[in-house]
């Protein structure tokens, strides 16, 4: 573990052991009874059966395609307002049917939105959900269709270029525009304004690139709207919260100039006016109170401040998500709180117990804020001072009686993230064993979040529960603890033919290649990399990395953004990494986005609060739309690169990068781009790790490498 993040930990453990002293922290009085998110879930669908429903249902009529519209757009909104609630099969047919009608003529707009939905929310399958959105957005400038289905369109496209790492600032000016005709919309009755302003606040958060001339215009539609007293007053407290932040900017505190910090104040107290008048008109409504966090974090800073208005937002929404995520990260390290703070908070909403609803995963969500900030999962879940509320917290949900099929895979997979994180592998045994196939999509994108993956959980606890015997058992728990010594110990006293299975034997062969490794890089000369069936000792930011032939790796494009698989190999100014790359292409691949693969060096999270884009020196095959791919040296981005040369696939292509000091090269089947200065690229961190990238590669690709070694380049180690 690095120093840094052992003083973290150290740092973290006494202010916990002095959490009764951090102010802040008392209790969540837990009420027995009260509205909760499914009550405003009711509310919106309400509203969409009133005000979209109807002009939809029009446009079916007499369409050979409108019974499958009418199911889709039903089963899309009830998974919109009120999250997953399928069995895995039955999800499946969902998604085949949403598939289904975008193949149709349908270009009803609400019909094409719901089957973008449900194919990204339950599929993660963003081109087939693209084909449904690209339907909708046809109609996004008609004024003819309800305002809010445009923003909603509008606001799905934002999302689906901000994954595929496109530009979208012209979205957002078209947005405002969007914005204001909906604040005049008389879809918004009196019953329906609480609708609104929480979808105003989903809109805004979704816009980073505005400027003051679209503040302005947002600040004039709602003073001049016919909207509530109460709506105004929130509406325009969520817009100083953004004008002040857009004023300040993203960067530390010693980053700011006088003249920002001016307007960021002079917003934030404007922000403070509204949103408190309109927790005075409406305390029984949570979004005024919990949007006072951002304004407190920005200003005072002080926990015990924070804790009046997160209670205040909860007293009226017992489950108001907004009200938990705003209090986590004002109370990070960043903005003026502490690891202790933050993980105290979380013990708190784990006491609740109220596994009915969502507060206790705000457990889960604390731990994973400090791990996003100081590296290690499991020495944040098994550190001495959280690991029993960690295990408590793993019982309550696997002992919840969960009715929605969808929400009770979820529960079981995080029983068994946490109970493993924490170090009680026959616990997380159980939750892994309560899911009929995979781990759910939501559960594998909290562990990519920390950088881990479903392989890696399941081989580590079977290992680490006996089931290869007692010898893998303690080396297991040898390697958890990073004691190479022990390890070694260990390694050496078993004997690969009395082990009981392959995946036993396999098992034990990565662990010894990683351990071994390190002192063959010093003694020079290429070595292979370790690559073994469940990539156990590999950290993945996501996608589907599969072993897939002895020493071969492959990655199934699935339109992700960005997804990297990391090996446990250090690097710091001189290394280099070869092999073969085989692209399995078709006619019939359909291309979300330019995408590109490579190898990285020196990957290293960025730790910032929130979870961003590694730092990497990466060399990528660039892979446009139209014409030659090319081959490139990038920094973190993929568009941040020098120099380029354009190449030709082959049925088996040879590729080598090299890291020398400040100079990084990339050769692709022989096409070599000469030692570029890596200065420039601005990473954060000096040291990290090897690893390979893939930037929006296309659902269906296969990429293969193979024949993959190391080496040390030259003196500059």
């Amino acid at each position: 573990m690095k120093i840094h993040a052992l003083m973290a930990l150290a740092l973290m453990s006494g202010a916990l052991l002095h959490a009764a002293d951090l102010p802040g922290t008392s209790g969540i009085l837990v009420p027995e009874n009260g509205p909760l998110e499914k009550d405003h879930a009711a509310l919106r669908m309400s509203w969409a059966e009133k005000h979209l429903l109807p002009e939809a249902e029009k446009s079916w009529q007499g369409k050979p395609w409108a019974e499958q519209a009418k199911a889709v757009t039903q089963k899309g909104l009830a998974l919109w307002f009120n999250g997953p609630s399928e069995a895995e099969k039955d999800a499946d047919k969902t998604a085949a049917a949403a598939r289904e009608l975008v193949r149709t003529e349908c270009e009803e707009p609400l019909a094409c939105l719901m089957a973008h939905k449900i194919l990204w929310q339950l599929k993660q399958d963003w081109w087939g959900g693209a084909r449904g959105l690209n339907k909708a957005f046809k109609i996004v400038n008609d004024e003819k269709v309800p305002a809010a289905l445009r923003v909603w369109i509008e606001d799905q496209q934002i999302d689906r270029l901000k994954t595929t790492n496109w530009r979208y600032n012209d979205y957002h000016k078209k947005q405002v525009d969007r914005l204001v005709q909906a604040l005049n919309s008389a879809s918004y009755a009196p019953e329906f304004e609480p609708v609104l302003v929480r979808d105003f606040l989903d809109w805004m958060e979704n816009l980073t690139e505005l400027e003051a001339v679209h503040f302005e215009k947002l600040e004039k539609a709602i003073r001049e709207s016919p909207l509530s007293e109460w709506t105004r007053a929130c509406l325009l407290g969520d817009v100083h919260v953004h004008w002040a932040w857009f004023i300040r900017g993203s960067g530390y505190a010693n980053e700011v100039n006088e003249d920002a910090r001016k307007g960021f104040r002079a917003h934030l107290k404007e922000a403070e006016e509204h949103l408190k008048k309109a927790h005075e008109l409406r305390p029984e409504r949570p979004e005024a109170a919990g949007r006072m966090l951002q304004v407190v974090m920005g200003t005072t800073g002080r926990a015990d401040e924070l804790r009046v208005w997160f209670d205040r937002s909860i007293a009226a929404q017992f489950d108001y998500r907004n009200a938990y995520t705003g209090l986590i990260y004002a109370s990070t390290k960043r903005w003026g709180g502490s690891d202790g703070l933050v993980l105290t908070l979380g013990k708190r909403f784990a006491e609740t117990k109220r596994y009915d609803t969502d507060v206790p995963e705000q457990f889960l969500q604390a731990c994973k804020q400090i791990v996003i900030e100081n590296g290690n999962p499991r020495a944040v879940f098994s550190h001495p001072l959280v690991r029993e509320s960690a295990l408590v917290f793993a019982r309550g949900l696997q002992a919840h009686q969960e009715t929605n099929p969808a929400r009770a895979a979820r529960l079981q997979g995080l029983v068994a993230v946490v109970a493993w994180l924490a170090g009680d592998d026959e616990l997380a045994q159980r939750g892994v064993s309560a899911l009929d196939r995979e781990f759910p999509a939501s559960v594998t994108r909290d562990l990519n979040e920390m950088l881990l993956h479903p392989s890696m959980l399941r081989t580590s606890v079977f290992a680490g529960k006996g089931g290869w015997g007692e010898g893998l058992r303690q080396l297991e728990h040898k390697y958890r603890e990073r004691d190479v010594e022990a390890m070694k110990a260990t390694l050496a006293k078993l004997k690969l033919e009395s082990l009981p299975t392959e995946n036993a034997r396999n098992y034990v062969e990565l662990i010894r290649a990683e351990v071994e490794l390190p002192e063959k890089l010093k003694e020079g000369g290429w070595q292979p990399l370790p690559i073994y069936p469940g990539l156990s000792t590999c950290r993945s930011s996501g996608g589907s990395w599969r072993v897939t032939a002895p020493g071969e790796i492959t990655l199934t494009g699935s339109d992700a953004g960005f997804v990297d698989l990391a090996f446990p190999i250090w690097v710091d100014k001189a290394l280099e990494i070869r092999g073969e790359v085989t692209y399995e292409l078709n006619a019939q691949t359909q291309w979300f986005a330019h995408w590109s693969f490579g190898p990285s060096l020196r990957w290293s999270p960025v730790r910032s609060g929130i979870l961003q884009i590694p730092d990497a020196l990466r060399g990528l095959t660039y892979h446009p739309k139209k014409g030659d791919p090319e081959a490139r040296v990038t920094g973190p981005w993929n568009g941040q690169f020098k120099g380029k040369a354009a190449v030709q696939l082959k049925p088996v292509n040879t590729f080598q990068a090299s890291l020398s000091g400040n100079e990084m090269s990339f050769t692709f089947n022989d096409r070599v781009m000469p030692p570029q200065d890596i200065e420039s690229f601005g990473l954060r961190n000096s040291r990290g790790l090897a690893a390979f990238t893939g930037i929006n590669v296309p659902t269906g690709v296969k990429i293969r490498i193979s024949k993959l070694e190391v080496r040390t380049a030259g003196p500059a180690l």
